[in-house]
């Protein structure tokens, strides 16, 4: 039973990433549509929302990227993968996995560096006021995500690795 209650809470951590994306992207319907409502209806828009959208927007696209790589919703070409057969196909399902790895290195580099600019500048924004380090922090922390959820799916699809899953317990036999 135990058991059970540890799994559903690995579950739930494992899925929080989109579960937060999922709660930002209400709101950024909810605030949407009020505008909306606000600029034709009322003819009084509100200023700020415009700007609250980008990075709302902003923060869905990084927490949703690596729950993409566990779903394999990732847009990927596979014409070529696919009409190879044996060796062939898992070299070249291996070298896409070394070439996803060497650009998402790269990808954190870069974002831990612009973020890094974006700290030791205070940069503030327009109309929120708000430091550009919240609202670009989800860059370099969606692009970790995206590489800890690419390794562990490359690893169970071709790896066939099963990476969370407890073995099955075996029974004893009493003689």
């Amino acid at each position: 039973m135990e058991n059970k209650k540890e799994n559903k809470v690995l579950k739930f951590l494992g899925s929080l990433d989109i579960y937060v994306a999922s709660i930002i992207m209400l709101v950024l319907l909810g605030i949407t549509v009020v505008n909306v409502f606000m600029r034709y209806v009322m003819r009084s828009p509100i200023t700020w929302v415009d700007e609250l959208q980008l990075f709302l927007f902003l923060w869905i696209v990084y927490l949703s990227a690596g729950a993409a790589f566990r779903h394999s919703s990732h847009v990927a070409i596979e014409i070529i993968v696919d009409s190879l057969k044996g060796n062939a196909k898992k070299a070249a399902e291996i070298f896409a996995f070394l070439c996803s790895l060497l650009i998402m290195i790269y990808l954190i580099y870069q974002s831990n560096r612009y973020y890094m600019q974006l700290v030791s500048t205070n940069k503030i924004a327009t109309l929120l006021r708000v430091s550009y380090k919240y609202v670009y922090g989800v860059v370099p922390i969606g692009n970790v995500l995206m590489l800890v959820s690419m390794v562990v799916y490359y690893l169970r699809e071709i790896f066939g690795l099963s990476l969370g899953k407890e073995p099955e317990e075996e029974e004893e036999v009493y003689d």
